[in-house]
C-alpha cells in the first residue's frame, strides 16, 4: 500500500514512523509516497516559512489480515 500526503503549496512536509515527533529538524522529508507492508502509525506535520507549524497529525494504516486477536 502507497501513502499519498499533502499540504499548502511550498510547504515542506516532515514525518516519522518511530513514535517520535517531527520537527523542522527532525524526520524524513515527505518527497513521494510511502510504501507500508505492515501496520504502520505515521506523525506528520507541516512546515511553512514564517508561518506557525501545522497541527500534529498522527494516523495508524492497519493492513488487511495483519490484525491480531485480542
Amino acid at each position: 500500500m502507497d501513502v499519498k500526503l499533502g499540504s499548502t503549496k511550498g510547504a515542506t512536509i516532515r514525518y516519522t514512523t518511530d513514535g517520535t515527533w517531527p520537527t523542522a529538524e527532525h524526520g524524513e522529508t515527505y518527497t513521494a509516497p510511502i510504501h507500508i507492508d505492515k501496520t504502520t502509525t505515521f506523525s506528520v506535520e507541516a512546515f511553512l516559512p514564517d508561518r506557525a507549524p501545522s497541527l500534529l497529525n498522527e494516523m495508524t494504516y492497519l493492513l488487511p489480515g495483519r490484525a491480531r486477536p485480542g
